[in-house]
């Protein structure tokens, strides 16, 4: 029985043993079922969420990054275009460039001894360099000044009260009290009144004319006052033409004149053309001095060819 309740126990040992080991094995695999990764979407998902917390988490550095970029092309072009109006504003007619450091070399010097012409163009000279450099109006007075030589130094320096002449329109007139008397302003005003093209071109009439008109501007103070004058001076076969056009502004009547000018100048070189041709046509068809009879071509007097009418002489 021993060995019967030993080989039982025995068995019972062992079927327990087996008991536990499945038992065991049951364990072991619930436990691998917890422990086992994430699937595939899992991890998708998880790193997707990762991507768009940090992408959440920089944006605002990456805004800001952005901003200081746009602002910075934005303050190079405003920079850029300031430069460009700058050397725009700094650009005299002639077209070379003025710069406040240097813009006194280019104002020319006036010694006080040339005629009332010379004495306004130094003013209207030195004007157009102040408004090129956009000068200050207490600023003028000072570089005018510093132009001065000769006798037109000697005259300021007598001028009394000079610490109280600062705007540039008290200056000039002084300037021109001394330098361009009335009589003598007077005198340029007639001359601009009694300015005729004559047998010059409208381009140089024209130029004469503005030439004139910067030293008598009480006669051209508006825009159809100088308009009027400058009609009035035209040669008498352009003005008739030019005065019945509509016209509003001094430009509009130099380029009418410019047209009729030109227009004028085909039609006479048009009726020249056609009296030389009349000319050439008469010399070709003259008298022949062998036969008396008016022809083209050589003369065939005396040969053996006869006339229409039966005469020896040209042929037929």
């Amino acid at each position: 029985m021993v060995m019967t309740r030993n080989g039982k126990l025995k068995q019972k040992v062992v079927t327990k043993s087996k008991t536990d080991t499945s038992v065991g094995l049951d364990a072991s695999q619930e436990s691998g079922q917890v422990q086992h990764g994430p699937t595939m979407n899992e991890l998708r998902a998880t790193i997707a969420e990762e991507v768009v917390r940090a992408i959440n988490l920089s944006m605002p550095t990456i805004f800001e990054h952005v901003k200081k970029i746009t602002h910075k092309v934005i303050e190079d072009n405003d920079m850029i275009k300031k430069d460009e109006v700058q050397v725009k504003e700094n650009t005299r007619e002639d077209g070379v460039v003025v710069e406040k450091e240097d813009f006194s070399d280019c104002m020319p010097e006036f010694n006080g001894l040339c005629d009332p012409i010379a004495a306004l163009r130094w003013i209207y000279e030195i004007e157009n360099i102040f408004k090129a450099i956009k000068c200050a109006d207490e600023e003028k007075v000072v570089h005018a000044i510093a132009k001065l030589r000769s006798e037109a130094l000697s005259w300021w320096n007598m001028v009394k009260d000079v610490s109280a002449i600062t705007a540039w329109n008290q200056f000039k007139e002084l300037f021109k009290d001394k330098f361009c008397p009335i009589r003598m302003v007077m005198q340029l005003e007639e001359e601009l009144l009694t300015f005729k093209q004559g047998s010059q071109t409208v381009q140089e009439y024209t130029a004469r004319f503005v030439e004139m008109a910067k030293y008598a501007e009480h006669q051209v103070a508006t825009e159809g006052r100088k308009m009027e004058r400058f009609i009035r001076g035209l040669r008498t076969n352009i003005r008739e033409i030019v005065s019945t056009k509509n016209l509003t502004t001094f430009q509009e009547a130099v380029g009418a004149a410019q047209v009729v000018e030109k227009e004028i100048g085909k039609h006479i070189e048009d009726r020249n053309n056609y009296s030389i041709k009349r000319i050439r046509e008469g010399s070709e068809s003259r008298t022949c001095t062998k036969c008396g009879k008016m022809h083209e071509g050589d003369c065939r007097y005396g040969s053996m060819g006869r006339h229409k009418r039966g005469k020896y002489g040209h042929l037929a």
